[in-house]
């Protein structure tokens, strides 16, 4: 019975290298003894600073390495999906970083992929969903306390995690500093947007969504991941709720600003932190103790709309956005 999984990274660039500090000062039952790396720096980073006992410059000696159970994919964007295919055919779990494609024919291929090998778990995400404040937030949503939701307000900076503080370019801003919060949105309303129109207003790109059942979402989106002040409102018939992410209170107000009711959220927001749910979320669930929240399908969606909102601002134009 596996008591202990063992991992090996594949890519040790300033997130890959956060997330093995991570894994081998935090995480239980999880012990990182391999990584393949691009280049001198990352190699000697695993080898001396790490002390792994396997290091490779062939990630393919990696993905073949019979005593690696599961796999952390840090990869450059454009050679994500051929090894993570690799690394699930191998028969390894994977944890893939975001975005686990740059298009959404690769992300598909690779959730097909991975629904082919169902005893291996196939993990990435967004942590925001093991956040127990944004938990509390979608509980009150799903209780209905502030009525039928009419919209919803937000900005790229309301998350913060490893990804988003070390980003590689993926020739899209909203795919590099949008895909979190594009997350937030479809999880806590549970709809699809259907259309966006998106303008630029000085550096900032302003994408104007409109969901199904008719709910408007308004979402800024800074094309930096410095961390900013932020503050997510969602307004119903029966009032708003309002998140901020610096004092991490939920408020309930009525439409003229008004507090009726206010809690403190139960998480921090500290990206260690959040990063730190999401690599135990993965070990708790390759030994069975949970069921994942975090699918590849979330990465996918967003990525769908995160494509749209970039062909609007290229057409500068509205664009319809379908699902099947």
């Amino acid at each position: 019975m596996l008591n202990l999984v063992k991992a090996g990274i594949i890519g040790l660039d300033e997130v890959g290298k956060s997330f093995a500090t991570l894994i081998n000062e935090h995480v239980k039952f999880l012990e990182l003894m391999a990584a393949s790396g691009r280049s001198q720096n990352e190699l000697l980073f695993a080898k001396n600073d790490m002390s792994l006992p396997y290091v490779y410059s062939d990630t393919a000696q990696l993905i073949e390495n019979h005593d690696v159970d599961a796999l952390f994919v840090f990869c450059a964007p454009e050679q994500k999906v051929d090894l993570t295919t690799k690394a699930i055919e191998a028969g390894k779990h994977v944890f893939i970083s975001q975005p686990i494609a740059t298009n959404v024919e690769d992300a598909a291929y690779l959730i097909k992929i991975a629904e082919r090998h169902p005893s291996q778990v196939s993990m990435a995400g967004y942590p925001h969903r093991l956040n127990a404040s944004f938990i509390q937030l979608k509980q009150l949503l799903d209780k209905g306390v502030i009525g039928d939701v009419l919209s919803i307000d937000l900005d790229s900076n309301l998350t913060q995690n490893l990804s988003s503080q070390f980003i590689t370019a993926s020739g899209s801003p909203f795919i590099d500093y949008g895909l979190n919060e594009i997350d937030i949105v479809l999880w806590l309303l549970g709809k699809k947007p259907i259309q966006v129109d998106c303008h630029t207003s000085g550096d900032v790109i302003i994408a104007s969504l409109k969901m199904e059942n008719n709910i408007d979402c308004d979402f800024r989106l800074f094309q930096n991941s410095e961390p900013r002040h932020s503050i997510l409102k969602i307004t119903g018939t029966n009032g708003c709720l309002e998140y901020d992410n610096h004092t991490l209170v939920i408020k309930k107000t009525n439409y003229h600003g008004d507090m009726i009711s206010s809690v403190y959220a139960k998480d921090q927001l500290n990206c260690y932190h959040l990063d730190y749910l999401h690599a135990k979320h993965f070990v708790d669930v390759i030994f069975g103790y949970k069921k994942s929240s975090l699918k590849l399908s979330h990465n996918l969606h967003a990525l769908k709309v995160a494509i749209a909102m970039e062909k609007s601002k290229t057409l500068k134009d509205r664009v319809q956005i379908e699902w099947s």
